[in-house]
């Protein structure tokens, strides 16, 4: 089904499909696939009716309005409901022709979706997640006991039931894939997090001579992604715990992302994977991602007829990650200080010689602490320019 942007549809119209009335009993989670690529995209929202009767009271349950760029991508939405009700489908139009919206393959499922993202693939299924289609080399794939029947490399059971019988997602580094190439799980998207943050939980298995990295992605709706954890090389050969907390104000997902480093002895396992409220720290340490910050300062000093001095220094915050959101993002701040001549001056006059060093980025990243390198600035800046004007009056007067 599609929503065509062109003419003679408007800005601000609104398409909608509607379904017939679904019995409370026939399915818990509803699944669709959803298209959005554009400049110009404009909103798809989906509404649950439960009074059949047709008043046109009905609930959002899911809106996601970004350009995601020329994919499909899977929706999962709880319909865990004991009375019958309707689905409704809504698009809108945006602000231009470039906002086509569609939407594909919509099935009831018997399983609970409420948190999709949350995953131990026991049911032997990715549930929410899902290997990318286009952007990686290979694909993670589901298996059950060793993943290596020479025993070399990756784990012998599972971590949920820690049995032969338990299924835990894996690459295969014998059959699937190259040296350097990789293999990317997505998450569906969830909307913002809210100040409180988020925390994704998993378990991890990386042992094997050849073990190449292990990282985890952030990505808003419609930008690159960025690294919040990532981790390379062998392990101890057992499942360990990974955590890494975000903060974001848009719709996202979160990437996995498996590098192969040698053939044969690069098997990576994954399991139980949790997204939960609530921020939590980076574990291990040792998986924080090379992300960096750079603080630089600009001064430019002027000086009048009248011996009077004014300094403008400016100071900017610049993202210089290798994976930004998107182009680097620079905050900056000006301050003007003056300073009179010596001879203006008396010993009564006190001066406050404070400079604010209170700056704000709009870069969307995790919270731990970020490395920042900055040049120094003077301890002693100059007057206030209020302070200033009236011992210049005093003197010409």
């Amino acid at each position: 089904m599609l929503v065509k942007a062109t003419y003679p549809q408007k800005p601000g119209d609104k398409a909608r499909l509607i379904s017939g009335i679904e019995p409370g009993d026939q399915g818990r989670c509803l699944e669709f696939w959803y298209h959005q690529y554009g400049s110009d995209i404009g909103k798809l929202n989906v509404y649950i009716d439960t009074n059949t009767i047709g008043n046109g009271s009905y609930t959002l349950l899911w809106s996601r309005g970004a350009n995601i760029g020329n994919i499909w991508r899977k929706a999962h939405i709880a319909t865990e409901y004991t009375t019958p009700f309707r689905i409704i489908f809504e698009g809108i139009i945006g602000n231009g022709i470039k906002g086509d919206i569609a939407i594909d393959d919509i099935r009831r499922l018997p399983q609970s979706c409420k948190e999709s993202n949350n995953c131990d693939f026991e049911d032997d299924t990715f549930c929410g997640w899902e290997n990318v289609r286009k952007t990686d080399d290979f694909d993670w794939q589901l298996t059950r006991g060793p993943s290596s029947a020479e025993l070399i490399t990756g784990p012998l059971v599972d971590h949920t039931l820690a049995t032969t019988s338990g299924v835990y997602a894996f690459i295969d580094s014998r059959t699937n894939g190259k040296e350097n190439q990789t293999a990317v799980l997505i998450s569906l998207s969830m909307p913002d997090t809210g100040s409180n943050g988020m925390c994704l939980e998993f378990f991890y298995h990386m042992y094997g001579a050849g073990i190449g990295s292990l990282t985890i992605y952030l990505q808003q709706e419609g930008f690159r992604r960025i690294p919040m954890w990532t981790l390379s090389g062998e392990q101890i050969n057992d499942w360990l715990q990974g955590k890494v907390g975000f903060v974001v104000n848009s719709d996202h997902s979160i990437l996995i992302e498996a590098t192969i480093s040698k053939e044969n002895e690069s098997d990576i396992a994954i399991d139980d994977i949790s997204i939960v409220n609530g921020y939590c720290t980076i574990y291990p340490i040792l998986a924080q991602p090379n992300t960096s910050f750079t603080i630089s300062t600009q001064r430019t000093t002027t000086t009048t007829t009248l011996g009077v001095t004014t300094s403008l220094i400016s100071t900017s915050i610049t993202n210089t990650s290798s994976n930004p959101l998107s182009t680097p993002i620079t905050t900056s701040r000006s301050t003007t200080n003056t300073w009179l001549p010596s001879s203006f001056l008396t010993p009564k006059t006190t001066v406050p010689t404070m400079l604010s060093s209170q700056l704000s980025t709009s870069v969307i990243t995790p919270k731990p602490t970020i490395t920042t390198s900055s040049t120094s600035l003077p301890s002693t800046l100059g007057n206030f320019a209020i302070v200033i004007v009236i011992l210049i009056l005093s003197v010409l007067v």
